[in-house]
């Protein structure tokens, strides 16, 4: 039945409608593709309780969509998370089952929700109500009435740690003065020792270093510096000219003249050389 009405809708022509059908059509269409989703939820919930993925020798109920519906591992991913956390949240599947949110809805708000937050809130639940009655019990309460403080018969001025403590917060949170210094006193300000100010005013106060000169002084005398007949020094060996001097290298060119012919036509020139194995033949 619900294949036949897909087609009789598919087969409707919405150019000879008023645009005021079409857009009405529209709408019924998305909210009954969300009932629709939450029927195929429910369904895959109960495939993966179950576990009908073995049936086709699958391993988890993702893959076994994957591979039957045509489906992207994280699609198929996102559908069966939500399949699964839905079960906990009854209001927004009944918003789901009614066609008011879409599908996406449900995944955005399973992929945020976490399951041991919500069971620990859950377990903590009885605990906030016996804490607000409570609460409420102690605020409806009649004022006590005021009388001397249990601590008077010690003496005036005494007062509980707790009393402290309460005083302490009171005065931090109003903004008067910090608990610390009211709780270990004000610290005090620390003078530097005479010897160490002294050395530091001496220091800030002295006159700067002369700087380095980088390039020698000037020489007066206009002589030059060695005197042309001056001998080296003694540290400096004399060596022999004809060590110092060397004859030039020659060229290429002139290095290859000393050969009767070029090295690169000489193998042409030669006569062809006969090997001393091979017998000459015989002269008739």
């Amino acid at each position: 039945a619900l294949a036949a009405a897909v087609d009789a809708l598919a087969a409707a022509d919405p150019a000879g409608e008023s645009i005021d059908v079409v857009a009405d059509a529209a709408l019924a269409v998305q909210r009954l593709r969300n009932r629709l989703d939450a029927v195929g939820l429910g369904l895959l919930a109960a495939v993966d309780a179950r576990q009908g993925y073995q049936r086709d020798g699958a391993v988890t109920t993702a893959s076994w969509l994957r591979h039957r519906a045509n489906l992207d591992f994280g699609r198929a991913g996102v559908l069966v998370q939500a399949a699964r956390r839905l079960r906990g949240l009854p209001l927004l599947a009944a918003h789901l089952s009614a066609g008011d949110v879409t599908i996406d809805h449900v995944a955005a708000v399973t992929r945020a929700q976490q399951p041991a937050k919500s069971a620990a809130e859950a377990a903590a639940a009885g605990q906030v109500a016996d804490l607000t009655a409570a609460l409420a019990v102690a605020r409806s309460a009649p004022p006590p009435r005021a009388g001397p403080p249990p601590t008077a018969r010690y003496g005036s001025g005494v007062e509980l740690p707790a009393d402290t403590a309460r005083r302490l917060l009171s005065t931090h949170r109003h903004g008067r003065a910090h608990p610390r210094p009211l709780a270990r006193g004000q610290r005090r300000r620390q003078t530097p020792h005479p010897a160490r100010l002294a050395a530091h005013r001496a220091r800030r106060h002295a006159p700067p270093l002369p700087r380095p000169r980088l390039r020698p002084p000037r020489r007066l005398d206009p002589s030059p510096p060695h005197h042309p007949l001056e001998l080296p020094p003694r540290h400096r060996p004399q060596r022999h000219p004809a060590a110092v001097r060397r004859p030039p290298r020659p060229h290429h060119h002139q290095r290859l003249e000393r050969h009767p012919r070029p090295h690169h036509r000489r193998r042409h020139l030669d006569p062809p050389r006969r090997p001393h194995h091979v017998v000459p033949p015989p002269r008739r």
